[in-house]
């Protein structure tokens, strides 16, 4: 008996509409940006006893072209030194930015504040979890 054959179900109608447009020219990014460069944010808060491990995580990848944004909400713990011990370490990976945004911890979402700051053409959210998922 032959495998049946599986057919993907079909586009809705917008986007199969708008992918038969042709591409925006001269590029859809804003000058800001820079095109294939991944920006990773990491909102943090107390997360000194895991963030390194996170970091290193995101450094362990082969992709170089990535920016990441430590997103602190007012930690008071060790988390700000974990990230600059990691930092100074960094000079001999070429094409790796690791920046910090720090905010008093207001309840804000550090991804809302942190978002508008990077320069990268695809942005992810990596979020730092303790073992006990909190």
């Amino acid at each position: 008996m032959a495998p049946a054959t599986v057919r993907p179900a079909p586009l809705p109608p917008a986007v199969a509409e708008l992918l038969e447009q042709p591409p925006p020219s001269g590029g859809w990014l804003p000058p800001e940006f820079e095109p294939g460069l991944v920006s990773v944010i990491i909102p943090v808060y107390n997360g000194g006893e895991f963030i390194g491990e996170t970091l290193g995580s995101i450094l362990a990848q082969t992709y170089e072209k990535v920016e990441v944004v430590v997103a602190d909400d007012g930690s008071t713990d060790r988390t700000p030194e974990v990230v600059r011990r990691v930092a100074r370490a960094l000079p001999c990976r070429a094409r790796l930015d690791l920046r910090v945004l720090r905010q008093p911890n207001r309840g804000q979402n550090p991804r809302a504040t942190s978002a508008p700051g990077c320069r990268g053409e695809y942005l992810n959210f990596f979020e730092q979890r303790r073992p006990d998922g909190r």
